[in-house]
């Protein structure tokens, strides 16, 4: 009888052991029900965080806008370019070029990021530190610019026109046909150790020697670049007018005479004499190169001569090539030797 009340005793404790396994056990369902019905009620009430990427592409965008948009001097200073011209190659490089937005980056941004390194010459570790942008972008904007303006050059480089003999420009009126002007110019580069002593200059400075030849409106027409600094212009531009594809210069108003057109404009000398309107004691009177121009024309419609410089320049030619024969039949001193109209 003393052994009952220790088997109530045990009963009592398994069944409350019991009790608080199936309390836990109810209390880990409901947790996971509660967790299951947060994630069901998570996903379908998500919204992408769209505020906080608009305001770190703005803040990206802070140093284009003191760059660039800030005023017309600072624009200046740092890229080289006003506002107007910024917008307006920003504008070729986009219809021209070619050039598209990225995701992340506009257009003026990688224009302004390009302009910005070749005005100062600045590393990559810097554009990037400005910009706030990874290496590798700053690195493909660059790129991507770059063969934008390549693709602007039928664009950018003009067809020169040589300066015309009526023109009126106080400074360029007395350089008739003329098509501009060439200078070379030293641009500071890094080369390798190796190289610098034949890129550098008699200034000391390590630099390439670049060509570059420019219309009376300072639009550039040719331009020849990769030459040492220690290199003289003399060389550099012997280069540039060797080179297959360089620098060509004006042949003027010179042109090539064909036999037909030399005998045309011989009969229609001899007709003009025989006319006698523009007959004089030492040749033809002034204005008979007008003459000469209509009669040709007549003769030969397409072969589009004037009579300056065209027949003019002929004719001088003509005479210095059969002034032996002249001398022969109508100078002095010739021994007798003559025309004979009698025979």
């Amino acid at each position: 009888m003393a052994c009952l009340p220790l088997i109530v005793h045990n009963e009592r404790r398994k069944r409350i052991g019991l009790a608080i396994t199936i309390w836990l056990q109810m209390c880990t369902v409901a947790h996971s029900f509660l967790v299951a019905l947060g994630a069901i009620h998570s996903l379908h009430t998500y919204r992408p965080r769209i505020r906080s990427y608009i305001l770190d592409f703005y803040a990206k965008r802070d140093y284009v806008k003191r760059l660039v948009y800030a005023s017309d001097e600072t624009c200046i200073e740092q890229v080289r370019i006003n506002r107007t011209a910024f917008f307006k190659l920003c504008e070729m490089l986009q219809s021209l070029g070619e050039m598209k937005s990225s995701r992340n980056m506009l257009v003026d941004e990688q224009v302004a990021m390009f302009l910005h390194i070749i005005s100062h010459h600045l590393k990559n570790r810097v554009i990037k530190h400005h910009f706030n942008r990874f290496g590798e972008t700053v690195s493909r904007s660059f790129h991507n610019v770059l063969n934008a303006v390549i693709r602007l050059q039928d664009a950018l480089f003009k067809k020169a026109e040589p300066i015309t003999g009526n023109s009126t420009d106080p400074r360029w009126k007395w350089f008739k046909n003329c098509l501009g002007t060439l200078d070379g110019t030293h641009i500071k580069i890094r080369v390798p150790t190796v190289d610098k002593p034949r890129y550098r200059t008699r200034k000391g400075d390590i630099a390439t020697n670049m060509l570059g030849v420019c219309t009376p409106d300072m639009q550039f027409v040719y331009v020849l670049l990769g030459w040492e600094g220690s290199v003289a212009d003399g060389r550099v531009l012997r280069d540039a007018i060797s080179r297959r594809h360089g620098l060509k210069s004006f042949r003027g108003t010179k042109r090539k005479w064909v036999p037909e057109e030399d005998a045309a404009l011989v009969a229609c000398m001899v007709d003009l004499h025989n006319a006698g309107t523009f007959n004089a004691d030492t040749g033809f009177k002034a204005g008979y190169l007008n003459e000469l121009e209509k009669m040709l024309e007549k003769v030969l419609p397409n072969a589009m001569l004037k009579a300056k410089p065209n027949l003019e320049s002929r004719i001088r030619t003509l005479k210095r090539e059969w002034s032996i024969v002249y001398d022969m039949l109508s100078g002095k001193n010739n021994s007798g030797f003559g025309w004979d109209e009698h025979r």
